[in-house]
């Protein structure tokens, strides 16, 4: 319980912050938008009347915060889609990772009493035990034989693909969380290029398509790094927690072996 507790927090986190500050800069941009509402205001307006009004500007804050994160999105040009699509898959390889991670960790048990659950009740033994330590118990005792270096050789092999699997998508979480920013950089060099095009085509009276290129750099770079800086975390986080399931892995086949190694010295 207390590792579940740890994921599902650090889980928490990351997925929090980015929205969090996502939230807060729509936030402070809606808030300025009503203040400045409420300073057209005209005076002579009843004060029941003013009452109402900005009752019915609150009310359409969160309206607003909707349309804002639209225009932000749209802002950042077709980068934003590439980012978007990145986001998803980094986020889905993660939380299926981590629910790996998590359900398996419960249900890890000792060799010995894998292995005597295997013997005892073999069908039910894939239910109640962690796949990585039915797949190589399963697989070590239907390739074992008389030879104990090669019982042992085998078992190296079995382990060894299994590890593979284990660490398998935590290198993309990683990858595409590095290339998250670098999306970003590619969104940020696009937009300068509008604004210089504008520069050259109507010089610097055109403040709307300057505003325009430079909303569509900066847009791009914030909304790179927010994606990166969770999904290095969440990756970081996997991968230290792959490297301990291979320890537990290595100490499980080192376990089994000499429980396999002394059973077939008793029958001997």
């Amino acid at each position: 319980m207390d590792i579940g507790a740890l994921v599902t927090t650090q889980l928490g986190l990351a997925v929090a912050v980015p929205i969090m500050i996502l939230h807060h800069i729509l936030d402070r941009r809606v808030d300025k938008i009503i203040s400045d509402m409420e300073e057209k205001v005209p005076d002579s307006l009843l004060p029941d009347e003013k009452g109402k009004l900005k009752a019915g500007m609150n009310n359409m804050q969160q309206y607003n915060i909707m349309e804002l994160l639209t225009e932000h999105f749209q802002a950042g040009g077709d980068i934003m889609i590439a980012l978007l699509i990145l986001s998803l898959i980094m986020w889905t390889l993660a939380i299926y990772k981590s629910l790996r991670f998590f359900r398996e960790s419960n249900k890890e048990l000792s060799p010995a009493k894998c292995l005597e659950m295997y013997k005892r009740e073999p069908q039910s033994c894939k239910m109640k035990l962690p796949v990585w330590q039915f797949d190589i118990l399963s697989e070590h005792m239907d390739t074992s034989g008389n030879d104990p270096d090669l019982n042992r050789e085998l078992l190296k092999s079995i382990r060894v693909r299994h590890e593979f699997t284990t660490m398998c998508n935590i290198g993309t979480i990683l990858i595409l969380a590095a290339a998250a920013p670098l999306l970003g950089l590619l969104g940020t060099v696009t937009g300068m290029i509008s604004t210089f095009d504008v520069i050259a085509q109507f010089g610097t009276g055109n403040a709307r398509a300057l505003a325009s290129g430079i909303s569509e750099a900066l847009v791009t770079t914030q909304s790179g790094l927010v994606a990166a800086v969770p999904g290095l975390i969440i990756g970081g986080i996997l991968l230290r927690k792959g490297e301990k399931l291979k320890s537990r892995m290595e100490l499980f086949c080192i376990c089994l072996q000499e429980q396999t190694d002394s059973l077939s010295t008793q029958k001997g």
